[in-house]
């Protein structure tokens, strides 16, 4: 196992452990957070494992989406409505949210999670190091680069909802990528060292923005609640969170368009021939 995978699994585990030992919204992103490295080390393979394998992973991941898109509704929506307005919602929000979690932990208890943890853990170590860090080598990260470099000016160009996220996940996928290369003591990587900075940058802008839609969309599934008619205060309350969350979309996409213009020259350097 490599340093990387090693940590991965460690942290699989510790985080399924205290999610079923008491829920927390941290432990299930960083669930989350750490299905998404093993996948990104997968990716690259040519192994047929290795894709069975990853596809293995993000099926478990859907299974936690929409828990985790529940709890960063109520923990935004309690931060930006008046106390009166979140107690009306909160009933609602907390109903939906519950069940999701319930949908998690039925997951984390399941056969799936214990067959692909250990096909995971069987897997890498079959492969040994060297299989995996050739997914981390500077030539694989030049690419990752480029991509984002693409993605980022079809997303300025086009300024859609599906060229921002594809942009988004180019963006996650180099991140990872590079968390999992060393890149100390080689002046060759200082361009990659700049550039994980600028991908922690944009991640959290990009996050920021990618919780406004979804938010959006479990605002329109509330909005469709029976008990929601009834309750007058509580639709008020909706239509203003609605504004709020609009308004924060814009907000995030326009920090994203000031950090590809600040650090433009960064962008540039990643993707030059080596």
């Amino acid at each position: 196992m490599t340093t990387g995978t090693h940590k991965i699994t460690r942290n699989l585990k510790a985080r399924r452990k205290a999610l079923l030992k008491k829920y927390d919204d941290e432990d299930l992103h960083q669930l989350r957070v750490n299905i998404r490295r093993a996948r990104a080390l997968l990716k690259p393979l040519s192994d047929p494992h290795c894709a069975a394998l990853r596809r293995e992973w993000g099926l478990l991941a859907q299974q936690t989406n929409a828990a985790r898109d529940w709890d960063t509704l109520a923990i935004y929506a309690a931060q930006v409505l008046p106390p009166r307005d979140w107690q009306s919602l909160q009933p609602l929000v907390e109903d939906y949210r519950e069940r999701a979690r319930q949908r998690v932990l039925t997951t984390l208890q399941s056969d799936n999670w214990e067959a692909t943890l250990g096909h995971w853990k069987k897997l890498v170590k079959q492969m040994g190091s060297d299989a995996f860090a050739e997914g981390t080598l500077v030539g694989g990260n030049r690419q990752a680069a480029k991509r984002v470099f693409k993605s980022s000016r079809k997303a300025l160009a086009r300024r859609d909802e599906r060229s921002w996220h594809k942009f988004r996940i180019a963006v996650k996928n180099l991140r990872y990528k590079l968390d999992n290369t060393s890149l100390e003591g080689d002046r060759e990587l200082d361009d990659l060292k700049a550039i994980r900075k600028m991908c922690k940058r944009l991640q959290n802008a990009l996050g920021d923005w990618h919780d406004t839609v979804v938010h959006h969309a479990l605002l329109a599934e509330i909005a469709n609640d029976p008990r929601l008619q009834n309750d007058p205060h509580a639709s008020q309350a909706l239509g203003g969170l609605a504004t709020t969350i609009e308004a924060s979309g814009r907000e995030s996409l326009l920090r994203v368009t000031t950090i590809l213009e600040r650090d433009k020259e960064i962008l540039a350097a990643a993707v030059k021939s080596s």
